[in-house]
């Protein structure tokens, strides 16, 4: 685990009285720059991944385990804690107009999500080696998460 990282887990079990919490990952998203600030204000609180990402890694899907995740912004800075509440898998053309609005992304429509994520996993199936050709049978893992900590790390 990077220093900087590990110090901010830290910073966070002292100052929310955990000591017992337990690190998961660090979340960097794709377009850090919008995507982060969405987060950090609210908008933010779902995400979505290809099932296909995970087989070609050989990485587990996450869980909602308790563990926390750290989030870090454009520059790889720690900025927030995150937890996930809720993993679900479904087939690109189930996931629901409810989920889109919860990604908080451009006007938060079901269409827009569509419209985006087309785009984004057809450039991961090309960089991955796997298929987005059938939409109705291509899985999304769907993640929903809360921030349960923000702020900046502390010297």
């Amino acid at each position: 685990m990077d220093e900087k990282i590990e110090q901010y887990f830290e910073q966070f079990k002292r100052d929310t009285n955990q000591p017992q919490a337990e690190f998961d990952d660090v979340e960097d998203y794709w377009m850090p720059e919008v995507l982060v600030p969405l987060i950090l204000n609210g908008e933010k609180t779902a995400t979505a991944m290809a099932y296909d990402e995970f087989i070609a890694e050989n990485e587990p899907l996450p869980e909602v385990d308790g563990k926390f995740s750290v989030l870090v912004d454009a520059d790889e800075e720690p900025v927030a804690i995150l937890r996930t509440t809720k993993i679900e898998v479904v087939p690109f053309l189930e996931v629901s107009a409810e989920h889109a609005y919860k990604e908080g992304e451009g006007d938060k429509s079901l269409e827009y999500w569509r419209e985006v994520h087309r785009t984004f996993y057809k450039e991961m199936a090309e960089e991955f080696g796997f298929s987005f050709d059938d939409e109705a049978t291509f899985k999304c893992v769907l993640q929903e998460f809360e921030v349960v900590y923000q702020g900046p790390l502390r010297a």
